[in-house]
């Protein structure tokens, strides 16, 4: 449906649409022809913002029967129009000059983001469902004696929802392992699946917004290019409109070059960069115990973790991400040193360490772009002077070669491009941009991340993920970049256009996409240095 389009722009728009083969209703801000026509998407002018088209948003985005439409509202090009109209529950703003390619290009966008959004509440519905076939199983079983498995570390570390599950003692061992088995199931067939669809779903908004925006940005360049050549011939060579042109050129120029540099790197040095998996457990320092998940006795309260050293529950495991790369011979990997140890400076685990127990890390494993099999890893050396650590893997192929360190620093300018190559949100990145048929089949079965991961790399789908941006600052113990990442990106090389690793990624500043931050190459060489 297209409301309010500038008359040029509506015509060519409707025309493409339909040869597309979609049906089109064109229309002014009428919310009645809203409900009667019952559009997938609606096409909404708000350049200018016309007081009757913004009520007409705001009553879309308020009743029940319209609010799941999706809405692309086109605007002024500048930041605060377009933050304006998504603030008013338009899905996306596209400047007022888009090519109507672009809007057809959109409208294929929205709709296949909103078939995901189905798909995903459906596989939900399916879960719940099959939550309660399971409960209905152990209430079978026998008659009620009941206790809890609980809940949250550190608010995010560990998650397994607090539910009170009916259950007996039973006589027989083999049918206590069945029920035991049972619960496992539940707990992570329910409640991983549930949270990994969300970070799925949340990963290919972001992942489509961001190629959305990339695009948008080349669109208006070009589009700013050829209004100024039709400028210059109208003007008969107006020197201001020659130097504008020059200027626009030069932009997309630059923007071209940037483009196809990353995409050559990219290409060149994503298979020596891994996703780092570490897994650690705890031990009771006195006694050298492991630290286990203890049931909550009658009356406790259910939303706390209950720990204990001689119990039968589970050992306690707390799983972390990060990216590595290739810096060395030998498979001389480079992370962070918060990623080798993750418990280094992390304030949620430290009220653990404050009861006389220290983290002991049961297994890491790096998965290698291309490789079928993880690697196994160990810490080799921590740097005492900024945030990088150095492991290293064993039986690394000859085929995966070390990535350059830049020699020196001044060779880093603010304004400099950079490509920052690593695993962000680990486990939801990955499965964000497999195909739909196949995320659902790997979580179809409840697997832990160890499984999981395995599945993935036999099938070749562990891939990094690749975000371009700009050097802010320069300074002795740190660089910082506007190069969008997020946690499990940490530990992910920073790359120069001429191939040299600037730096390791480590921190993000929270609620300012301007702000990552990385250790500068020359302490990661020093450690290098000291690791051979």
């Amino acid at each position: 449906m297209l409301i309010e389009l500038p008359a040029a722009l509506q015509v060519d728009t409707a025309r493409l649409l339909t040869d597309a083969g979609f049906e089109v209703m064109t229309s002014r801000a009428n919310f009645e022809g809203l409900q009667s026509f019952h559009p997938h998407v609606v096409l909404l002018n708000l350049a200018p913002a016309l007081l009757s088209c913004c009520d007409f948003l705001s009553s879309l985005r308020a009743n029940q029967a319209t609010k799941e439409i999706r809405v692309i509202a086109l605007v002024k090009g500048d930041a605060e129009a377009r933050a304006r109209a998504l603030d008013l529950g338009a899905n996306v703003a596209v400047p007022e000059s888009v090519h109507p390619a672009e809007l057809l290009a959109q409208v294929r966008l929205q709709l296949r983001e909103a078939e995901q959004v189905e798909r995903l509440e459906r596989e939900l519905e399916r879960v719940v469902d099959h939550e309660h076939e399971l409960q209905d199983q152990i209430r079978q079983t026998a008659p009620l004696k009941r206790f809890s498995l609980l809940a949250l570390v550190g608010g995010s570390l560990l998650v397994i929802s607090a539910v009170v599950f009916s259950v007996v003692s039973i006589s027989s061992r083999r049918q206590t392992n069945q029920v035991r088995n049972t619960l496992a199931t539940l707990q992570r067939s329910v409640l991983q699946q549930q949270e990994y669809l969300s970070h799925v779903q949340k990963e290919r908004e972001e992942i489509q917004r961001a190629n959305s925006e990339a695009l948008q940005e080349r669109t208006r360049m070009t589009a700013e290019r050829d209004q100024l050549s039709k400028q210059l011939t109208n003007s008969a060579g107006s020197s201001a409109v020659i130097e504008q042109l020059h200027n626009a050129e030069m932009r997309l120029q630059k923007l071209e070059v940037e483009r196809n540099a990353s995409r050559r790197i990219v290409e060149q040095y994503a298979p020596s960069v891994a996703l780092l998996h570490v897994a650690v457990g705890f031990r009771h320092i006195e006694s050298g115990k492991a630290v286990t998940v203890a049931r909550n006795a009658p009356g406790e309260n259910t939303q706390t973790l209950t720990l204990e050293l001689e119990g039968g529950g589970p050992e306690l495991r707390l799983d972390f991400w990060g990216t590595a790369f290739v810096a060395g011979k030998d498979g001389l990997l480079l992370t962070n040193h918060h990623v080798a140890e993750p418990w280094w400076q992390n304030a949620e685990i430290k009220p653990l360490l404050d009861q006389g127990v220290r983290p002991v890390i049961t297994s890491m494993h790096a998965y290698f772009p291309g490789l079928t099999i993880p690697l196994s890893a160990s810490t080799v050396r921590i740097s005492q002077a900024a945030d990088v650590s150095a492991v290293r893997v064993a039986d690394l192929p000859r085929s995966i070669s070390a990535l350059s360190l830049d020699s020196n620093t001044e060779n880093v300018n603010g304004g400099d491009a950079i490509i920052l190559i690593g695993y962000p949100t680990a486990l939801a990145g990955i499965l964000a941009r497999v195909d739909e048929k196949t995320a659902k089949e790997l979580m179809s079965s409840p697997e832990d991340p160890d499984t999981l991961l395995r599945e993935l790399a036999k099938r070749r789908l562990i891939r990094p993920l690749s975000t371009q941006g700009h050097v802010g600052d320069v300074r002795p113990d740190r660089l910082v970049y506007d190069a969008q990442t997020t946690s499990g990106g940490s530990g992910g090389p920073v790359i120069d256009l001429n191939g040299k690793v600037v730096g390791v990624n480590y921190a993000i500043l929270n609620g300012f996409a301007g702000a990552s931050f990385a250790v500068p190459a020359h302490n990661a060489r020093e450690l290098v240095s000291k690791s051979r």
